[in-house]
């Protein structure tokens, strides 16, 4: 035991050397063996495996950790990925915050892709920190942990994912909406519905593009009642579009009455939709294949204006598409 002692006292002093010559490959090694002692349970004394646990979480501490990737990310040293992986698969939870930060905020794509394997490594044996992350007020943070959410499938902790929609901040609730569609729980399926009427225009889109995905029936209603209102009305082209498409995408025999009504039909003083709502609402009738999304496109397909004979052209085409 006092030979122990006496080489993880060299190993510490080792380590900050290591790390900061950028020999990431030599203080991995270190690690995995020490980890591997550990787990096998019959080589160190009670005493030295604490100490080794204390270890490994001054190495995981945030300040330490962030000195580290901030060196890498300025292109002092490049490590190799396989080294860099061999480092931080050794980490403990401490290290989550930090490294989720980095991973969220570099413009490093390389790095990125790094951090985000060792943070879903880790993230996958300690799920309750990453709860505990999703509550935080940083929200590079906030957001990192909702995506990590959806990556590891953790749906016991979609309702902690809705709540940040009710966040000011527009990335963390698209965040939360992705991790939601890949939750595909019920109760998060219902509270992407709500944000449907986001206010930020990527959110909105984020949201029906992905229940639209999902085929998601009960947000038929709700569709519908915003196909005809101002948010709508007053959107984009690229939204407008989106939005009918997800609702076509929901197919059915009501759909398609809809949008017919839309395309083919009149008001009260004889007069048709305006063009792009019903180049869109031809555009959605090409999402559903049945005959009678056929034959409403086919009454269109005449149609004096050109912006609405060139959505229903592309449409039939779609529809015709197996």
């Amino acid at each position: 035991p006092g030979r122990q002692r006496e080489i993880l006292g060299v190993f510490r002093q080792l380590l900050p050397i290591f790390l900061a010559r950028g020999d990431l490959r030599s203080a991995g090694t270190i690690l995995s063996e020490l980890d591997e002692m550990q787990r096998r349970g019959d080589v160190l004394g009670p005493h030295l495996a604490t100490d080794i646990d204390r270890l490994f979480e001054e190495l995981s501490n945030p300040a330490n950790l962030q000195q580290l990737v901030q060196t890498i990310e300025g292109g002092a040293f490049d490590p190799d990925a396989s080294e860099l992986s061999l480092f931080l698969a050794h980490l403990r939870p401490a290290a989550l915050p930090i490294l989720l930060h980095v991973a969220e905020t570099t413009d490093r794509t390389d790095l990125r892709d790094l951090l985000h394997a060792a943070v879903d490594r880790l993230a996958g044996q300690h799920t309750g920190h990453v709860v505990e992350l999703l509550g935080s007020n940083e929200a590079p943070l906030a957001a990192g942990a909702a995506r990590l959410v959806g990556r590891l499938r953790l749906t016991e902790a979609a309702e902690h994912v809705a709540r940040l929609l009710r966040r000011p901040e527009p990335s963390v609730r698209r965040a939360a909406v992705d991790a939601l569609l890949l939750l595909r729980t019920a109760m998060a399926m219902e509270a992407l519905q709500g944000v449907l009427e986001d206010p930020d225009r990527e959110v909105r889109l984020a949201a029906v593009r992905g229940l639209g995905s999902l085929r998601y029936q009960p947000a038929r209603a709700r569709l519908e009642r915003l196909l005809m209102g101002r948010l709508v009305r007053d959107a984009d082209l690229t939204e407008k579009i989106a939005f009918f498409e997800a609702y076509g995408s929901l197919g059915g025999g009501e759909a398609v009455a809809f949008l017919d009504g839309i395309l083919n039909g009149r008001g009260l003083l004889g007069r048709k939709q305006p063009a792009e709502f019903r180049a869109c609402a031809a555009l959605a009738l090409g999402r559903v294949p049945t005959p009678a999304a056929r034959a409403a496109l086919q009454r269109a397909a005449a149609d004096p204006d050109p912006v609405v004979r060139n959505a229903v052209g592309r449409a039939m085409r779609q529809e015709a598409t197996p």
